[in-house]
């Protein structure tokens, strides 16, 4: 009985650090579509000529990242079984 606590502590421990890293990345995402270089050499001119980026490519870049996360775990889950 005592082993597995101890393994549900260790699954809820690997669980928390996914999250952290997971909103991590988000964070890194969301600073990158921010800074100015960025966007002067990924962005399109809007109607006042200012550089934008357009909605399709900060989607497309947010759902590239998910992407990757899920082929991530779904290696991970082969790898770990």
């Amino acid at each position: 009985m005592r082993s597995s606590n101890a393994q549900v502590y260790i699954i809820g421990c690997f669980a928390a650090i996914g999250g952290l890293l997971f909103g991590y990345d988000i964070g890194v995402i969301s600073g990158v579509l921010t800074i100015r270089d960025f966007i002067t050499t990924f962005g399109d001119q809007d109607d006042v000529q200012r550089q934008t980026l357009r909605d399709e490519t900060t989607g497309s870049i947010v759902g590239i990242l998910q992407a990757g996360c899920f082929i991530g775990a779904l290696c991970a889950g082969q790898a770990a079984g």
